[in-house]
């Protein structure tokens, strides 16, 4: 007899979803910037943003319909945000559209993505609020 696996993945969801409604809720509430939230270890080290620099002032922003800030905090998130919506409903029932499940999980795509990430990290470095700097500048500007 196989073991049902199937509460297993209800309660993992339930589980998920209720971190994800209470992360929701303290970001809603909470300013990323005045509070206790962890700083990113990247940007504390070398003075260059991560590509998740900006991730948590973002969600904070969204959560208040400042969308023109958020974009400002982390674009990259913004334009992911439908991205990963529809990565997850494709994980979720992968049987209904298997063609969208299997593209968004095929090698191409975690290259894609991969490859884009690389790029915007390299992007935002070297043109900071619309100006071209060098991120070597703000390791001997210390």
């Amino acid at each position: 007899m196989r073991p049902n696996y199937g509460h297993r993945r209800v309660w993992l969801w339930v589980v998920g979803a209720v971190l994800l409604c209470g992360l929701a809720v303290l970001y809603s509430f909470v300013d990323p910037e005045q509070a206790m939230f962890p700083r990113c270890p990247v940007k504390t080290l070398t003075g260059w943003d991560c590509p998740g620099c900006g991730s948590q002032r973002a969600v904070h922003d969204l959560f208040h319909g400042n969308i023109s800030q958020a974009w400002s905090h982390n674009a990259m998130l913004i334009i992911s945000i439908p991205v990963l919506i529809l990565l997850f409903i494709s994980n979720l029932w992968p049987t209904k559209w298997p063609q969208i499940h299997a593209t968004l999980n095929s090698r191409t795509a975690t290259w894609t993505t991969l490859t884009i990430i690389i790029l915007w990290t390299i992007a935002r470095n070297l043109f900071n609020n619309g100006h071209f700097t060098l991120a070597i500048n703000t390791l001997t500007s210390r």
